[in-house]
């Protein structure tokens, strides 16, 4: 991986993990949820039912949110809204919400075109070529170490019902030993307890959490839908994008 772009994904999940240690839970209305939702850009704030509890699914704003602290241009978060969103960004299918166009020193360029220049792509890898990678090579992903097939900073998709259909978004703390580590929000796994010197539990449901994924289990592989990694143009905040 480009040294330059570990750097901005490292800095996506440090922060975080900033907040993965403050032990957020959805369970009433919480600022800091609040807060997620305006840095992702989504809304000046969560709408909030009346039992406290978050209207609307956060895991993509928690991405955006964290990535947007992290350096990527303000433009560019809306591709992590959503879980259609973001396959749709990784693979530069444009629309509403995943900009066609990006302005560079007065040029117009489609934004593939212009990351090809660079030698900059975005990359996406989906079910099946992970499936087939560790059928070639383990569940470590030897042969592909180098490559960075997995790192941190990339937004993993998962498919809950292993169905063929996303329904959540996550991002990769770190991968090693076969086991991927993902920070997430809304969602269900491991939380911190604060105040407690690093005691942790298991949650159900609406807490930014940690959770696990070991490749040696094809249960967890089965619900791994695709992994993408941003280009470091990406966090360019001169660049101008249009729709």
């Amino acid at each position: 991986m480009n040294a330059n772009l570990l750097k901005f994904l490292e800095a996506a999940v440090k922060f975080a993990m900033v907040d993965w240690k403050k032990g957020i839970r959805e369970k009433t209305h919480h600022p800091d949820i609040d807060r997620i939702a305006k840095q992702s850009g989504f809304s000046n704030h969560m709408e909030w039912k009346e039992n406290g509890r978050a209207s609307r699914m956060w895991c993509g704003m928690f991405c955006a949110c964290h990535m947007l602290m992290a350096g990527l241009n303000q433009a560019l978060r809306s591709g992590l809204w959503h879980v259609k969103n973001v396959e749709d960004f990784f693979n530069y299918k444009y629309g509403k919400r995943v900009p066609q166009w990006v302005m560079v020193e007065g040029k117009k360029y489609k934004v593939k075109d212009f990351h090809d220049q660079q030698n900059a792509p975005r990359l996406w890898i989906t079910h099946k070529m992970i499936s087939a990678m560790i059928k070639e090579d383990g569940a470590k992903l030897v042969g592909y170490s180098d490559v960075g097939l997995v790192g941190p900073g990339d937004i993993l998709l998962v498919d809950g019902g292993a169905d063929g259909s996303p329904n959540h978004i996550t991002m990769v703390k770190e991968y090693k030993g076969g086991v991927i580590t993902t920070v997430e929000g809304n969602a269900s796994g491991v939380i911190n307890v604060p105040g407690e010197n690093g005691v942790t539990k298991k949650v159900k449901g609406d807490a930014v959490t940690l959770n696990f994924r070991d490749l040696n289990n094809p249960k967890d592989v089965e619900k791994i839908y695709g992994i993408g990694r941003l280009s470091l143009e990406d966090f360019n905040k001169d660049y101008k994008y249009e729709i």
